[in-house]
């Protein structure tokens, strides 16, 4: 089972880099995928690391194969999130129908709305009055998209 919080973690981690790294248009596609891969990967590694660390300082023991299988289950989450980057990217690359740019700009656009769905299912499945967790849950899921889109037009001008 999918698991919200590394979901909305790595969804905010992807949009701040796009954010970030795209800031230029000189950017290739080899720089692309090293900005979706590169901050996945290391937060994937990281969060194995502090939950392993997190498990074994609770339980004073390590963890056995099924924790050890739910550690790596919630850290490859953040690598299920390169998916679509990658794919985006690669076919930008092959078809040459967009540019590196045009990829990561699209890649921040659908990070957006996946942290808006992400935000509306999690207070779906929150609240009892299911329609009002779900409006809830998507606002502070916009909200958090603006910061990131201020820290865009900050950093741009």
């Amino acid at each position: 089972m999918l698991d919200a919080e590394p979901l909305i973690y790595g969804t905010v981690i992807i949009m701040t880099v796009m954010v970030v790294g795209a800031d230029d248009t000189d950017v290739d596609f080899g720089d692309a995928t090293g900005m979706v891969l590169g901050p996945m990967v290391a937060t994937a590694v990281a969060h194995l690391f502090s939950s392993w660390l997190g498990y074994v300082n609770s339980h004073h023991h390590m963890p056995d194969g099924a924790d050890r299988r739910h550690l790596l289950w919630h850290s490859a989450h953040f690598l299920l999130l390169t998916v679509v980057p990658l794919i985006i990217i690669g076919l930008g690359r092959v078809s040459g129908l967009w540019s590196a740019y045009g990829a990561l700009d699209t890649i921040s656009d659908l990070a957006f709305l996946f942290l808006l769905v992400l935000g509306a299912a999690s207070g779906w499945h929150s609240s009892k009055r299911k329609w009002r967790g779900a409006i809830l849950g998507g606002l502070v899921a916009i909200v958090v998209g603006l910061i990131v889109t201020v820290l865009k037009v900050v950093l741009e001008h």
